[in-house]
């Protein structure tokens, strides 16, 4: 193309003045609005300014008259002015005083309540518009009725339109320019085309011009004429005999009213008509009269434009003249298409357009003007002869070829277009199956080519085939390592498998790091709050380790080089290079969103932001990322999925917290179903479910609701995900979960324990060096334990089997504070159960005290291991008073952990069980005679403060009753009234049984509270039987759930002590009830002979 002369002379008007119809001419040929045309900036016909041409009987395309003049001021719009005016109404500068900005306001030459195909036709324009987000597409705001006029408001372009910038540049643009706004045109309408929309009316008025840094970008307006491709019914408003669009750039199909072949490809010819005005100073078809035009276009093409200007670059002129193909099936397949040709263009490279053969256009001609090439037809047989091998085997290769393109295009179009409009996978699957077919055929027929297995790949990819995707790029590129978009779709790929090599690495470090410091000893030497953690590698030192995962970075340092050398400046560099970044822990974000604001349609974009975000802990920033992901495109299922995975994390630190799950439980269920609503086979979100419901049946269960409907869906959504190791273990923690809830219910649990423990053997023979499954069935067993020992059986055999589990998992991952605490819970079990079978306590509890110490040094800040070590504390101290030793030491570390803890977050669990510890306290302290009233006030002030937050617990209450019990025994022992105390004492602990009616403590208090009350009742001279025998049903009850607690032994071995005395003072024979004391004793002997 060549730069325009100085001088050069100005853009012919195109005068479009109505006519009269000839009779003679076709019905679907038929003469525009009736209307005089209207004061026009150079350049510009204000009929079609901001209102589409349209071409149709007096009876249907003549405007309504407005009904009366607008106001200056429009509802809730201050008009500043007209802008244009068209064939559909007037368009004004606007003020929107309620959203504080300046709009272009579109006022309808319609009465409200018409329904004439004029108004529809606004109506879809508004809708399509509003559907459509793109920096080269002007955006909707608005489509309402303020009073007796219908309007839409719109984004304000300042720039002017193309037609007016042509007119006061002397009706040329320089080649650059040229090219280039025809590049992002293209770019506009393959986003529309995307989105299901053909705009109809593409010409220089409805392109408008704006500044952006410093240079001239197209944002495309007017979708009046506008229809959903796929749209039936309704959607197509024109009427039989009537063309709609403006003559000089309307399409062939269009032209004939060929309404049903009208698609995508009619406005890349609509597009490649303004390129030829841009580059020849003249419209393809220039005439005054639109019946002419129309005529001429249906019977020939338009001159070449290099014989109009003949320095136009040949590339440029095949790239028109592919654009203004008169058979659909010749021209780009999509606009997205033509874009890439422009912009090889722009860059030098060779187009794929090329040009028509003269034997093709021969042909074409022939077909068009059989008698005029009849005595020639000899000649071109024979020359035709001589090449008509090479000619059948080219002209296949093309067909196959243009026949992927537009198949590819269309179909992915298509199945995009359906996702983002949040259609289910499987009515997207069904593109796939065309595409899969031309690329075969175009493999056969010219197998030397990248292209098909490029764009059969890019299909994969949209439809989550991600490992099909790289397979396909990997071929494309083996054929051809310059295709610079089959580099991009390998490297986005790549960059998701460098993700996956490097959880697999951080993983793998780990768990050596963890080997290293048990064998250095350092974990043994740590004190008491001390870390031992180094931290972890970055990633590039990580990878640079690692074969694979080098391999995988250098690939996509090189194909990064290749994309931006091949697609420079366009979205998909930038977003390769701004993903690449981030991966690096770089700023790639502010790439990333640019790519975004030139395509908002990258999905990669998108994850690659969210991705960054949850790096940095930012999950606020990720779900607003996932957000507007979404809303782009709402059939996306990693988007849903990603944002469950947030929602879900929000629920694990709510629980760890010591707050509500639920609601983020509740959030995650609702975006994992709606991922499988999209793609019911996706495992992943099936595993997230279950694992959603897990927690959510977890925490129901400890609120004292039903969990087990939510168990079961969890259970439904694990046997559907497959049998993955990591699907295996998550299954046997339910089971094991579900298990120690119906434990915890008098029920037996044994059938869920075993299942459990066989789901975690399963795991670990899959994978026999991940930590999780050697520390999952470490959990069933010694939970098993927990329930054989409350059932009076011997728990060892399952303690030994979880210590040894635990072993093996430590020995892979000993830098796991939670593993060290659960080992812990089992030496301070074994322990206590032998007491006195197998020595003393103290061992094991100070076995158990230094796995505590292990889990603080690895992680100093862990509550829970805190927590538990207070409550290990307060066990050490308990047994010091079984021993009639004192407890003064564990007592006191025990309250020094909950006061850390409550400085760093006060929680009713800490204050419950710190009071707790001050009433074990003061009963020994009251037994050995000493002041204890000062222990049971600071305990009933932490009860009172953690009310609140811990009405819904058992524990709280059992606290509560117990310190009532301490306070009548110090009662008793000053000699004053118990009654209120034995009341609130009973009030406590008949709550606790409310929220739990299996906790066994409350049962023994309650007939702990029984005694005490016979004793009081006998004190005062009346008779204690009734409350003893009520106390005994209370022991008995305890002893049903938990056999094995020697405790409950010796109150009703006192109780039989209690009554035996009463027999004796009163003269009677007390040898029963002293003999069934001594069955009691005997049996706490038994239990525990220490």
């Amino acid at each position: 193309m060549e730069a325009p002369r100085e001088g050069a002379a100005a853009l012919p008007q195109r005068e479009r003045q109505p006519v009269e119809t000839p009779a003679t001419l076709p019905a679907t040929v038929l003469r525009p609005l009736e209307e005089p045309p209207e004061a026009a900036r150079p350049g510009e016909t204000p009929a079609t300014l901001l209102g589409p041409t349209v071409l149709g009987s007096p009876s249907t395309a003549r405007p309504a008259a407005p009904a009366s003049a607008p106001p200056e001021r429009f509802g809730r719009y201050e008009l500043r002015g007209q802008i244009g005016r068209g064939g559909m109404g007037t368009v004004y500068r606007a003020f929107d005083t309620q959203l504080k900005r300046e709009v272009a306001l579109k006022i309808l030459r319609v009465q409200p309540g018409d329904r004439s195909e004029q108004f529809l036709r606004f109506r879809r324009e508004a809708e399509a518009a509003a559907r459509l987000r793109h920096p080269n597409l002007v955006v909707t705001y608005d489509l309402g009725v303020e009073g007796e006029h219908h309007f839409l408001t719109m984004e304000l372009v300042e720039g002017g339109s193309l037609a007016r910038h042509l007119a006061n540049h002397g009706g040329r643009l320089p080649p650059h320019d040229a090219m280039r706004l025809a590049r992002d045109v293209a770019l506009g309408l393959a986003c529309a085309h995307g989105s299901g929309i053909v705009h109809r009316d593409l010409k220089p008025e409805n392109i408008l011009l704006e500044n952006f840094e410093g240079m001239l970008r197209p944002r495309i307006s007017d979708f009046g004429l506008a229809r959903a491709v796929n749209e039936t019914g309704d959607a197509r408003l024109t009427l039989s005999g009537t063309i709609v669009g403006t003559p000089s750039y309307m399409a062939p199909e269009q032209a004939e009213g060929k309404l049903e072949e009208v698609d995508a490809r009619s406005d890349v010819y609509a597009l490649g008509a303004v390129l030829y005005e841009l580059a020849c100073g003249r419209v393809p078809y220039p005439g005054t009269d639109p019946m002419k035009v129309i005529l001429t276009k249906i019977m020939e093409d338009p001159p070449r434009p290099r014989a109009i200007h003949a320095r136009i670059a040949r590339d440029v002129e095949t790239i028109i003249e592919k654009a203004m193909a008169r058979e659909r099936g010749r021209r780009y397949a999509s606009a997205r298409e033509m874009a890439e040709d422009l912009d090889r263009c722009l860059k030098g490279e060779a187009i794929l357009a090329r040009p028509e053969s003269g034997l093709q256009a021969a042909w074409r001609l022939a077909r068009r003007r059989r008698g005029l090439v009849a005595a020639t037809v000899a000649v071109a047989v024979l020359l035709a002869v001589a090449g008509a091998a090479w000619w059948s085997s080219h002209r296949a290769q093309e067909e196959a070829l243009r026949n992927l393109r537009s198949v590819a295009a269309t179909n992915l179009d298509a199945s995009l277009a359906l996702r983002r409009a949040g259609a289910p996978l499987a009515q997207q699957k069904r593109f796939l199956e065309a595409v899969e077919k031309a690329a075969r055929e175009a493999v056969e027929k010219a197998p030397a080519l990248a292209e098909p297995h490029y764009r059969l790949g890019r299909l994969y990819r949209a439809q989550l085939r991600f490992g099909d995707a790289l397979a396909e790029q990997e071929r494309a590129l083996a054929k051809d390592p310059d295709h610079a978009p089959a580099r991009y779709e390998r490297a986005l790929l790549d960059l998701r498998r460098w993700d996956e090599r490097l959880a697999e690495l951080r993983a793998a470090w780990k768990r050596d790091e963890g080997r290293r410091l048990a064998e250095s000893g350092q974990l043994e030497r740590a004190g008491m709050g001390e870390s031992v953690l180094t931290e972890p590698p970055a990633d590039a030192a990580l990878a640079e380790q690692d074969p694979e995962a080098s391999r995988l970075r250098e690939r996509i340092d090189r194909d990064l080089a290749r994309v931006e050398a091949g697609l420079p400046g366009s979205a998909e560099a930038t977003c390769l290079r701004g993903l690449v970044q981030l991966h690096a822990r770089g700023a790639g974000v502010a790439l990333v969103e640019q790519a975004l604001a030139s395509d908002s349609t990258l999905e990669e974009a998108y994850e690659g932001l969210a991705r960054a975000a949850r790096a940095r802990a930012d999950f606020a920033e990720a779900a607003q990322v996932y957000g507007r992901g979404l809303a782009i495109d709402k059939g996306y299922v990693p988007f849903w999925i990603g944002r469950a995975e947030l929602a879900a994390g929000e629920a694990q630190r709510a629980l760890s917290g010591g707050g509500d799950p639920i609601p983020a439980c509740e959030r995650a269920v609702a975006d994992l179903t709606r991922a499988l609503e999209l793609d019911p086979s996706s495992r992943t979100a099936l595993l997230r479910r279950g694992a959603v419901l897990l927690k959510w049946a977890d925490r129901l269960g400890d609120e004292g609701e039903d969990p087990e409907p939510k168990f079961q869906e969890a259970f439904n959504d694990l046997t559907g995900a497959g049998d993955s190791a990591e699907v295996l273990r998550l299954r046997g923690q339910l089971h094991d979960t579900w298990g120690y809830w119906e434990s915890d219910h008098a029920r037996d649990p044994g059938a869920r324990y075993d299942r459990a423990a066989d789901d975690f053997g399963r795991a670990i023979t899959a994978e026999p060096l991940a930590a999780a499954g050697w520390w999952g069935r470490g959990d069933v067993r010694r939970h098993w334990g927990h329930f054989l020992k409350n059932r009076g059986e011997d728990p060892r055999p399952k303690y030994r089997e979880a210590l040894a589990d635990y072993a093996r998992a430590l020995a892979l991952d000993p830098r796991a504070a939670d593993l060290w605490r659960s080992r812990a819970t089992v030496r301070h079990a074994m322990a206590v159960y032998g007491r006195g079978r197998e020595g003393e306590i103290w061992e094991g509890l100070k076995e158990a005290r230094a796995d505590l110490d292990r889990a603080l040094a690895l992680e100093p800040g862990s509550s829970q291991t805190r927590y538990f070590r207070a409550a290990l504390h307060m066990l050490w101290g308990e047994s010091l008073m079984l021993d009639g030793e004192e407890p003064a030491e564990p007592f006191g570390l025990a309250i020094a952990d909950f006061d850390l803890l409550l400085k760093a977050h006060s929680s009713g669990a800490s204050l419950t069980e710190r009071a707790t510890c001050r009433i074990m306290w003061a009963e020994h302290e009251r037994e050995r005679g000493r002041e204890s009233a000062h222990l049971l006030e600071a305990a009933r002030v932490e009860l009172e403060a953690a009310r609140p937050d811990s009405e819904g617990s058992y524990v709280f209450w059992c606290a509560v009753g117990r310190r009532e019990i301490q306070a009548l025994i110090l009662a008793r022992q000053k000699g004053e009234e118990v009654w209120e105390f034995l009341k609130r004492g009973r009030d406590a602990f008949h709550r606790a049984l409310a929220l739990n009616s299996t906790v066994t403590e409350a049962h023994m208090q309650l007939g702990v509270l029984g005694r005490f009350e016979g004793l009081a009742r006998a004190e005062r001279g009346e008779d204690p039987e009734s409350a003893w025998a009520a106390a005994r049903a209370d022991f008995d009850r305890a002893l049903a759930i938990t056999a094995s607690w020697e405790y409950v032994w010796l109150q009703r071995g006192l109780l039989g002590l209690d009554r035996a005395a009463l027999e004796a003072a009163r003269g009677g024979d007390a040898k029963v009830a002293f003999a069934a004391a001594v069955a009691d004793f005997a049996k706490v002997i038994d239990v525990n002979p220490g």
